[in-house]
């Protein structure tokens, strides 16, 4: 006996909203984003090293600045996008078991089970650094069972059952800094 199923899954939804850096953040100028526009009706007014919520932008970390150059761009002066993180994945499902009939009295049987479940990082699909809040997932399962009976008599039996588990379990996402 033997079975097999499995299931593909391609979806990309839209629905992600976040907010990155304008342009105009990234020259220092702050005014669109802390304007009532952006903030409910309300005027934020931002601390020092901040004036009229302008800065210096020499002043930005060298780190930050590099990993904002890898986020989306938007023209929204609020600094809101919507992006897409892949929900693909493939899934599967086996089962094997074989049974054999030495004698009357004398039995082996063997039975085989996997399942794996694979989805990528949605960055390794969009390229997108806003999509590495979500891990991909690389999982494995697996059991497998042999027996082995012999009946003696009316009074005697001897059953033997092997059993033997594994699982394999991987989370993450693809470096995304070269």
């Amino acid at each position: 006996f033997g079975a097999y199923q499995g299931t593909a899954t391609r979806q990309r939804p839209s629905s992600n909203i976040s907010r990155v850096p304008t342009a105009a953040m990234m020259a220092g100028d702050f005014t669109a984003f802390t304007s009532p526009a952006c903030n409910g009706g309300r005027q934020i007014v931002l601390r020092a090293p901040f004036v009229n919520n302008q800065i210096n932008p020499a002043l930005f970390s060298p780190a930050a600045v590099n990993l904002a150059k890898r986020l989306p761009t938007t023209t929204d002066s609020c600094g809101e996008t919507q992006y897409s993180a892949s929900n693909d994945s493939n899934e599967w499902q086996i089962v094997g078991r074989s049974d054999y009939q030495m004698s009357a009295n004398h039995s082996l049987f063997g039975r085989y089970m996997a399942t794996s479940f694979f989805s990528p990082a949605p960055y390794a699909t969009t390229q997108n650094v806003l999509a590495t809040r979500i891990a991909g997932l690389d999982n494995l399962a697996q059991s497998a069972v042999a027996g082995h009976t012999v009946v003696f008599g009316s009074n005697a039996v001897n059953s033997l059952r092997i059993t033997y588990n594994r699982t394999s379990i991987h989370r993450g996402n693809p470096p995304f800094f070269d």
